[in-house]
């Protein structure tokens, strides 16, 4: 007659255990470990259902929270370009490009902190969604803004110059004066491409979205523009940011003294 032998530790086994073979001295520890198994496996079934619903929930309030967003967004205003143009260019004879510049930033940048201020509402709303803690959202929303500023407003670009809120148009030479003139360009260009892509404008909306979340299926769902415009327009994006980060920041940090910046422009870019 063969010998049973123990599950466990292989030693000669004359018990059984929910009918299986055990030694004496394995007897407790099998026990608990079917019990535990049992328990886990009980759990997973009983989780699973809530699990699904909250993916179900995330993505139902993604959709919601990116259509509400595009209510804020440059591509909602009036966009014929004939609104009253607008320089920041100081009237006074004898100014130097320096003090142009100066007073460029110190009238713009309270313009650009409004925008700034729903994007970073917008990401927050979203990133709240993905369960990381809100230092990690808020380095998240640093190391994008730039980036999700151009999504936002570059509907609201062209030749003639950016379209404000109020429906003002800062002129071309202003905004060359803002970035420097290879930004200036390049964003203009930018702006041009967009409008030839398969992305439409409400798009754009999708593709901040993308930035913050890229794993979200749900926001993939939403893009319907073509892999390959998806890439051109996150090197764009990344290309358009080095410079910004490279040349224009560090002239902001450096010349702060001289002008007051709004407290969320300050925070947000770390000057």
């Amino acid at each position: 007659m063969d010998q049973k032998v123990c599950v466990v530790c292989g030693a000669i086994s004359k018990i059984k255990v929910f009918g299986v073979d055990v030694c004496k001295a394995c007897k407790i520890i099998y026990k608990h470990f079917v019990l535990f198994v049992d328990a886990l496996s009980f759990y997973t079934i009983l989780l699973k259902p809530t699990t699904v619903m909250r993916a179900e929930y995330v993505d139902t309030k993604i959709t919601q929270i990116i259509e509400e967003f595009k209510e804020t967004q440059a591509l909602v205003r009036q966009q014929n370009f004939e609104g009253v143009q607008i320089s920041l260019f100081i009237t006074q004879p004898s100014i130097g490009p320096f003090i142009h510049r100066l007073n460029a930033w110190q009238v713009f940048s309270s313009h650009m902190d409004q925008e700034i201020l729903k994007i970073i509402y917008f990401s927050k709303s979203i990133l709240s969604l993905d369960q990381i803690t809100p230092q990690d959202q808020l380095a998240l929303t640093k190391k994008s803004i730039f980036k999700m500023y151009l999504l936002h407003v570059v509907p609201a670009i062209s030749s003639k110059g950016l379209v404000l809120g109020t429906g003002r148009i800062i002129d071309l030479k202003s905004l060359e004066l803002l970035f420097g003139n290879q930004l200036a360009k390049k964003i203009l260009e930018f702006s041009e491409d967009v409008k030839i892509l398969s992305f439409n404008k409400e798009n754009l909306v999708h593709v901040i979205a993308f930035i913050l979340m890229p794993k979200s299926q749900e926001v993939k769902n939403l893009i319907s523009g073509t892999i390959g415009d998806l890439i051109y327009i996150q090197t764009k994006l990344e290309y358009l940011d080095r410079i910004f980060r490279g040349s224009v920041l560090p002239w902001v940090r450096e010349n702060q003294k001289w002008i007051k910046l709004p407290e969320i422009f300050v925070e947000i870019f770390e000057i």
